[in-house]
């Protein structure tokens, strides 16, 4: 059943890799029917998946990149499979697919549930709470990084309407992760306040919490800044996500890089 959890998730991965590959290669409107299937297939694999982990482990994955990595391209996955639907571009679908085997392949390889190692204090409703209302404006800012990207290419492709209408659902979608990431960051205090008497620490996890809210608040106000350039929106989204997986990726392995730098300038 473990290894059931686990190899499903990589075969989600793998309908969601070949769904880009026919895009890619064949456009065709009789194929891009059947990329719905493939697509529908994909998520419903994925939440068999992640619901394995949930029995399995008693809860969500979380903590660990090479965890919480499982419910973000879930969340994202839903994300892709609606604007599938919804929007007639595929350009968009495509980048999205793409950030989708980004981030599993950042968080590989994947753990089976009884390998993973979560610390102590994560167990219970506040962690709970902080960490996936967190998640969640995870996927929203990658969302925004997928739109940054299609209106970079829209544009070199001079389609204004396109790119207006890209640009309108940047900053929606921002200012929406920007309320979620808040609210994550309040039940986190609310949480660290209850169980460790404070709500602030000088350490990286709590500096970095800081910037990234500063960075998407100067965002959602960018619109209402005259005089600045249409593309600094988008490149704020395109960097911003960036940051966000360049974190996650050095917290996990910080004291692995800084023993490294340490051994070499030794």
């Amino acid at each position: 059943m473990e290894y059931f959890a686990k190899y499903t998730y990589f075969f989600a991965m793998m309908l969601y890799a070949s769904a880009f590959f026919v895009m890619y290669f064949k456009k065709n409107i009789k194929i891009y029917s059947s990329i719905k299937s493939i697509f529908i297939a994909a998520l419903a694999v994925h939440t068999i998946s992640l619901f394995s982990y949930i029995i399995l482990c008693g809860y969500v994955p979380m903590h660990k990149r090479t965890q919480y990595m499982i419910p973000r391209t879930w969340g994202l996955s839903i994300i892709l499979v609606y604007t599938w639907i919804k929007y007639e571009s595929r350009l968009l679908t495509k980048i999205m697919i793409f950030t989708v085997l980004a981030m599993f392949f950042i968080g590989f390889p994947v753990p089976a549930p009884s390998e993973f190692d979560v610390m102590p204090g994560f167990i219970g409703i506040r962690p709970f709470l902080w960490f996936h209302i967190y998640d969640i404006s995870v996927v929203l800012f990658a969302y925004c990084f997928c739109l940054s990207i299609a209106w970079f290419l829209i544009k070199h492709e001079n389609s204004e309407g396109n790119a207006k209408s890209l640009m309108k659902r940047i900053h929606s979608i921002t200012l929406w992760g920007f309320v979620f990431f808040t609210l994550s960051q309040i039940a986190g205090s609310a949480w660290a306040i209850i169980d460790f008497g404070d709500y602030w620490h000088w350490k990286p996890m709590h500096l970095m919490s800081v910037a990234i809210w500063m960075f998407y608040g100067a965002m959602v106000h960018v619109k209402y800044v005259s005089g600045l350039s249409k593309k600094v929106l988008p490149v704020m989204g395109t960097i911003g996500f960036l940051c966000v997986m360049w974190w996650g990726i050095y917290h996990d392995f910080s004291k692995v890089i800084v023993g490294y730098i340490k051994g070499v300038l030794s």
